[in-house]
């Protein structure tokens, strides 16, 4: 009887121990913001994104802990503080950069799944720096901040999302700049779904084209690429599927119609068959149309 007590013991704490190395999702993390952060008019709207998507936009925030933490078991190699830099909003610059990218991001999407997909929290920031070139094996696909000392508009940290420009800059603009500020929004947004998984990859799409081809940029349409880069890549279908997404959420359907679908470019009708896939999938899936969004007008 003994004996048996004891084995109940331990397969006790054995049960006990597992439960301990759960793993937990970032929303399980019992960390609160406090809002409204402040008393202006924006307030309000930062107030109702957070009721109605559980997801926090801060304009004050800690660039040390909200903007650079990694968990430890990342390794110090591959530190977010010795990759990118910020600095928190300009305050007075909010009421302009925030209606501009409702209107530009958030509206383009339904709201059952922007509070399904929206990050625990998105830091509305200046000034973001990158401090060393991306990594080529994982190539980034913004519009901005390619290289070591430039400015992205956009950057994935660990599970959040921070955007730039919320300063003086913004007003200082051209609208093509404009352009790739919207563009690097849905960018970031894509690639944080994909990278936790909130989103899946669209059906079919990975068994078109042939993975350990090298390509030219003579021979890229005609196999089915956007880029010559995805054989290179650690995830190259995942890679490819994100050069699709960005094509089409940063273009009219009029100019990919001139470009990248031209029958004179798309030679084999692959890149078409892969259009197809990716606008139907996310229709059908996920009630998302993409081609709506690089459709829709910018609103400066």
């Amino acid at each position: 009887m003994k004996n048996i007590a004891l084995i109940i013991v331990f397969l006790g704490l054995i049960s006990s121990g597992c439960k301990k190395k759960e793993v937990l999702e970032p929303g399980d993390a019992k960390i609160e913001y406090k809002l409204p952060q402040g008393s202006n008019a924006f307030d309000t709207d930062l107030v109702n994104i957070y009721q109605n998507y559980g997801s926090y936009f801060l304009y004050k925030f800690n660039p040390a802990v909200d903007f650079a933490w990694v968990p430890a078991a990342v390794g110090t190699d591959n530190l977010f503080s010795t990759k990118f830099s910020c600095e928190q909003a300009d305050e007075a610059a909010v009421a302009k950069v925030l209606p501009f990218m409702q209107k530009n991001w958030l509206n383009l999407y339904p709201d059952t799944f922007l509070k399904r997909t929206l990050p625990f929290k998105v830091l509305l920031a200046k000034n973001l720096k990158r401090l060393v070139n991306p990594n080529t094996s994982d190539y980034t696909l913004s519009n901005t901040g390619l290289t070591s000392g430039t400015f992205p508009n956009t950057i994935l940290g660990y599970y959040h999302i921070t955007i730039s420009n919320f300063s003086a800059s913004f007003d200082a603009m051209t609208l093509p700049q404009k352009a790739f500020f919207k563009g690097d929004l849905h960018i970031e947004y894509w690639n944080y779904m994909f990278s936790t998984g909130k989103v899946g990859m669209a059906s079919g799409f990975a068994q078109v084209s042939n993975y350990t081809l090298t390509v030219s940029q003579s021979t890229m349409y005609a196999n089915g690429f956007l880029d010559t880069r995805a054989k290179s890549q650690n995830n190259p279908a995942l890679y490819d599927l994100r050069t699709y997404v960005k094509a089409i959420t940063n273009n009219s359907k009029a100019t990919l119609d001139n470009t990248i679908l031209k029958p004179a470019n798309d030679t084999k009708g692959l890149v078409k068959q892969k259009y197809n896939l990716v606008i139907n999938y996310y229709k059908m899936v996920y009630n998302v149309d993409l081609q709506a969004i690089g459709d829709a007008v910018l609103v400066p």
